[in-house]
């Protein structure tokens, strides 16, 4: 009689080499010397930003303006049609945070433009006698030796 491999609750079956790893028939493993992902990471916005020909001064520098504006004159700069890719990515951004309740983006944006707060560190440094007492070596002089 043979023994059926057991099945998960789950429903995917279990390796039989290793039975806690598990193995979902539906995937297939990438073969050697291909890539999952031939693009690489995507580049951050910013990046992409100063590809167009933004310098970062001139970021930052938007991103203070807008974060000045309240709701409303963010809406009029927006309806423009000649505002940047940069001012509408931001606006939009802003008005998002403001329809979801979220600060994630308007940190994202403080931080670009402020940097990081500074955090107060407090540390203690405690000074202990050594372990194994002076042992001597061979530059070790004898307390007769000194004497004499």
């Amino acid at each position: 009689m043979e023994k059926k491999q057991p099945k998960k609750a789950n429903g995917k079956n279990e390796n039989p080499e290793n039975p806690d790893k598990k193995v979902n028939p539906n995937l297939t493993p990438w073969p050697k010397g291909v890539s999952g992902n031939p693009n690489g990471r995507p580049k951050k916005f910013t990046s992409t930003l100063k590809d167009y020909g933004y310098k970062a001064s001139e970021i930052n520098d938007a991103i203070q303006n807008l974060l000045a504006m309240n709701e409303i004159q963010l809406e009029y700069v927006l309806s423009n049609p000649d505002i940047t890719i940069l001012e509408k990515t931001i606006i939009t951004a802003l008005k998002r945070s403001l329809k979801y309740g979220s600060l994630h983006n308007l940190e994202t944006l403080l931080t670009r433009v402020y940097g990081l707060p500074k955090q107060e560190l407090s540390h203690e440094i405690k000074i202990q006698p050594p372990i194994f007492p002076d042992l001597g070596g061979p530059d070790h002089k004898d307390q007769d030796q000194l004497e004499s």
